[in-house]
């Protein structure tokens, strides 16, 4: 694995003491900037928002020990502030979000509808980032280039229909997100919120626009990523020129790559992005980043090529002949990414699904790496996740049958839970 390396992202909510929304993340950002100039804290759409990054690296415990450390220098800045990061994906109570205003948001807005884009503002992820296959990016352009070497391109179409075939898996283990606007939508109402389309049956931020945020069909060759790419950056420079704006913008703001927020992307940077799951507490995200790591890395290391099957169905993540079985994307895209969301492991079928990746991984989990896994293997032994223990809470507290959350039970809980957060991440410093 030399050479290739893993990054991560992580979106936070801001809130004050009470447990309220707070909208100083600008702020809070040019504090945390001007104190840790090589810190990789950056401003998300919200101005109730914050996101944290890590040094790249090809040790996984690396990488986290990276995001553990620059977590810890921001906490230390918002308790003097009198400030908490809410660690979960979407804030349980209700709140009109405050969108930033700059041109890249501004099309964004007019295209997708203000209220819908107002939907960017109410939900936080994990993003995970690895390294594309060697010689199949160019660093000039900024672009994927296609490889002499055919083995190069084998692994970018196998490595991209793995990504999605595993997304229902990655979202389960991360949902965390049952209360969105005082509502209980699902366990994983950001995704819902977020992708929306006709697979997920629900009006989301990108539900008409599900080419450049919904979850994807697997890809047969190289080209399929490429064609993708360029008909995302025809279309969006003809939405931007029907609504007034000077095409410049999307050249000025953007490269090629960037016009797509799907789940499953190839990134600017040269890397593959897994962005469809939930924020959540530090040891899941460790948990989780640890799969998508050891998943690649198997399919670089072994030359897999992904087989859609109904094989793949009956026995999923299973390896013969150089092939790793896998679902039909139909079935992924219409059924697990919608059990994913609605009923997590307390869905027979996505069990089964889940304890398959998780045996996949295992065999290339070593020394320390394995104290890792323990909130994976937690929520398989209990069936219940982040979200389903958030709903336990609701459901002590005498609030599960309330049409809404009230405000201020809403930001009590808001409050307790982000105490969650530190606690976590000292357990996590620890495994380190």
């Amino acid at each position: 694995m030399k050479g290739y390396t893993a990054g991560l992202e992580l979106e936070q909510f801001l809130i004050d003491s009470t447990g309220n929304i707070n909208f100083g993340a600008e702020r809070i950002l040019k504090i945390l900037k001007k104190k840790y100039p090589n810190h990789h804290y950056q401003k998300e759409v919200g101005t109730n928002m914050l996101e944290f990054g890590s040094n790249p690296s090809t040790q996984i415990t690396e990488t986290l020990a990276s995001m553990a450390g620059e977590l810890n220098d921001a906490i230390a800045i918002l308790k003097e502030h009198g400030l908490k990061l809410y660690p979960f994906a979407t804030y349980p109570g209700e709140y009109r979000p405050n969108i930033r205003t700059n041109p890249w948001y501004e099309v964004k807005k007019r295209i997708l509808g203000e209220y819908k884009f107002k939907m960017s503002g109410q939900c936080v992820g994990f993003h995970f980032h690895f390294s594309l296959p060697k010689k199949s990016f160019d660093d000039k352009s900024k672009f994927i280039k296609v490889s002499k070497n055919d083995l190069e391109n084998k692994k970018m179409v196998s490595s991209y229909n793995l990504l999605i075939a595993a997304d229902p898996v990655l979202t389960t283990f991360t949902q965390s997100s049952p209360y969105i606007q005082g509502k209980f939508l699902a366990k994983d109402s950001r995704m819902l919120y977020y992708r929306g389309g006709s697979n997920l049956n629900y009006h989301g931020l990108y539900h008409k626009f599900q080419l450049f945020g919904g979850l994807q069909n697997y890809i047969t060759t190289i080209h399929d990523i490429i064609e993708d790419v360029e008909i995302r950056y025809v279309l969006w420079q003809n939405a931007v020129l029907a609504q007034g704006f000077d095409v410049d913008l999307v050249r000025r703001y953007g490269r090629r790559l960037d016009y797509a927020w799907n789940p499953v992307k190839v990134n600017k940077h040269g890397t593959f992005e897994q962005r469809g799951m939930d924020a959540n507490l530090p040891t899941y995200v460790a948990a989780t980043a640890l799969i998508v790591q050891k998943m690649l890395q198997r399919v670089y290391d072994e030359q897999l090529t992904i087989a859609p099957s109904k094989d793949g169905t009956k026995e999923p993540f299973k390896i013969e002949n150089g092939k790793l079985f896998v679902p039909p994307s139909e079935i992924v895209l219409k059924e697990y990414q919608y059990l994913s969301a609605v009923e997590g492991l307390e869905n027979k079928r996505m069990q089964k699904y889940c304890r398959a990746l998780y045996r996949f991984i295992l065999p290339e989990v070593k020394g320390k790496e394995k104290k890792l896994l323990k909130r994976t293997r937690q929520m398989l032994s209990t069936k219940k996740t982040i979200a389903d223990r958030l709903i336990d809470e609701v459901k002590k507290e005498g609030l599960w049958n309330k049409r809404k959350l009230p405000p201020r039970d809403a930001a009590r809980l808001a409050n307790k839970w982000s105490g969650y957060f530190e606690n976590d991440l000292r357990v996590l410093e620890k495994w380190l």
